[in-house]
């Protein structure tokens, strides 16, 4: 799933396991035709286990890109405390 934030910054996640209804079709598929209007607090989608994680392997996780321009970006800087993400995202 890729979200649009305007002015050339956009996420993709991946890894997930489901997506709520609203961004189904009928059949159930995923609906890439429309563009779908989110606010704050919106499920998104369901963490899944595909793909590799980065301890043993399909762990449950989200595989998340954030791009400015196209161009893959470190999301702590968006957040003013650069330990934002401690750890996890080295």
């Amino acid at each position: 799933m890729k979200m649009d934030l305007g002015n050339g910054y956009s996420v993709t996640f991946s890894h997930l396991s489901d997506v709520p209804d609203q961004f189904k079709n009928n059949d159930g598929t995923i609906d890439h035709s429309r563009q779908f209007v989110v606010s704050a607090g919106d499920i998104l989608g369901f963490v899944g286990q595909t793909g590799n994680s980065l301890t043993s392997g399909r762990e449950p996780h989200a595989h998340i890109v954030t791009r400015v321009g196209g161009v893959d970006f470190d999301p702590r800087y968006f957040y003013s405390d650069p330990d934002f993400y401690g750890d996890v995202c080295p």
